[in-house]
């Protein structure tokens, strides 16, 4: 019985009741460009924030790449009792 299914299967003669499908994998990319000129920077960081709410993939390495900005080492204890100012 077993190699009759499959037999039915790989020649397309299946008998009604069995459903056979093929899964597509589909994968959505919306790509949304804000240009920072067109808004205030409340508006635009205002729009940045409710994409990021929305459920949107940020690329954060664009958002931050003309921007001066950089890391700054912070400490891994927080128990240390130490103030750190950024100098």
């Amino acid at each position: 019985m077993r190699f009759g299914f499959i037999t039915a299967f790989f020649s397309e003669e299946l008998k009604s009741g069995v459903f056979s499908g093929k899964v597509t994998k589909q994968i959505e990319t919306e790509v949304i460009q804000l240009n920072p000129i067109e808004f205030t920077t409340e508006e635009y960081l205002a729009e940045i924030a409710q994409l990021y709410i929305s459920g949107k993939t940020l690329d954060w390495f664009s958002f931050y790449r003309n921007s001066g900005y950089s890391k700054v080492a912070l400490p891994t204890y927080p128990f240390q009792r130490q103030t750190y100012w950024y100098q």
